[in-house]
């Protein structure tokens, strides 16, 4: 019985190991994925510039926290219904 206990354990334990990894993975394909988009519209090289360039945004009135809401709320809505709200914040 403690032989199965302990088994079971290091099979949990295992399985959160595998987790944890996929997770790990797929923010840092995200970040790439993010990072890419930047360098390709922006031509945003390194984190600096990054950062300079979310900076100049709200230098120029546009406030991070509006944009980050603005996305959340994208992500909420059924296909389709993302441009309309852009449009009408606009």
């Amino acid at each position: 019985m403690e032989r199965k206990i302990e088994q079971l354990r290091s099979r949990k334990q295992q399985i959160e190991v595998r987790v944890k990894e996929r997770e790990r993975k797929e923010r840092t394909r995200r970040l790439i994925q993010i990072g890419a988009v930047f360098e390709k519209w922006w031509d945003v090289q390194k984190p600096e510039e990054a950062e300079w360039f979310i900076k100049r945004l709200e230098t120029q009135g546009l406030d991070p926290d509006k944009m980050k809401d603005a996305i959340r709320k994208t992500r909420r809505m059924p296909t389709g219904q993302e441009t309309a709200a852009t449009d009408s914040q606009g």
